[in-house]
């Protein structure tokens, strides 16, 4: 799977997970029904549902912002890097390989 792919199913999975805890605090608020506010616990677990999926959101942001950064350093000093040029002169060490014969072969008779 390709980089980008991962990184559309990972935001689309926080989102989901976002929406599931927002439906699940609005359910646990309708069931308590009797009281106006809910639960100093069911507030905190919430939050604190809330935050840890925040965190984890901003880490994935920031790797994709260094993955990002990493891949365009990388992309940039790509051209400017020499490439290595191919001689048509067969060498001695790879005359072998095309057909010739040469006394310095470590095979040869």
């Amino acid at each position: 799977m390709e980089i980008q792919e991962l990184t559309t199913l990972v935001k689309q999975d926080i989102t989901a997970l976002n929406s599931a805890v927002v439906d699940i605090q609005l359910l646990c608020n309708s069931r308590n029904g009797s009281s106006i506010m809910p639960s100093d616990t069911t507030t905190q677990f919430f939050d604190d549902l809330k935050n840890r999926l925040m965190s984890a959101t901003k880490e994935f942001k920031e790797v994709l912002t260094m993955r990002t950064e990493v891949n365009n350093n990388f992309v940039h000093q790509q051209p400017s890097a020499a490439k290595p040029t191919v001689s048509t002169s067969a060498s001695p060490a790879l005359a072998w390989a095309s057909g010739a014969q040469s006394s310095s072969h470590p095979f040869s008779k």
